[in-house]
């Protein structure tokens, strides 16, 4: 039963990498047709008519709020409306809190295991394989999981 069970996961992980392989290629695809390529170790930008703002995990300029010219972004923020109604940080980051502040989240941690509390062989990763991105539960080593399951915490 449990050689069954092994083969049935391997199988299901095979079918699961050729999904992200897949979705990976259509991903690439997209983001070339919609950005010039940038340099090594450069901020990520998403790019969406005339806004700019920066996507990383040192930086987020997106503060989560939707704006208009009758509802303008909240002063509190330190946003400015994008063309397309978003509250964005134009030279700046945005805090958990929503607000632009002048500077970059500080890396806090590497590589690490999010467990189960009760159950501590249970661990979180990332589901990059499939359609899905969400998070997922897992008993699997870290290297069966392509190693999703290690986080750097900002």
């Amino acid at each position: 039963l449990q050689l069954r069970a092994k083969l049935q996961q391997d199988q299901q992980e095979q079918q699961e990498q050729q999904e992200q392989q897949e979705q990976e290629k259509l991903d690439q695809a997209e983001e070339n047709a919609a950005r010039p390529p940038s340099s090594a170790g450069a901020a990520e930008e998403m790019e969406n008519d005339t806004e700019t703002f920066t996507i990383s995990p040192q930086c987020f300029g997106y503060t989560g709020a939707a704006c208009n010219s009758s509802a303008p972004c909240a002063q509190r923020r330190n946003a400015v409306c994008s063309a397309v109604g978003k509250c964005i940080c134009e030279k700046s980051c945005a805090g958990a809190d929503g607000t632009c502040y002048d500077q970059h989240n500080d890396l806090i941690a590497k590589e690490v295991l999010l467990r189960n509390a009760r159950w501590d062989h249970w661990k979180m990763y990332f589901g990059r394989f499939g359609f899905s991105g969400r998070m997922k539960t897992t008993i699997a080593p870290h290297w069966m999981n392509t190693e999703q399951d290690k986080f750097n915490i900002y």
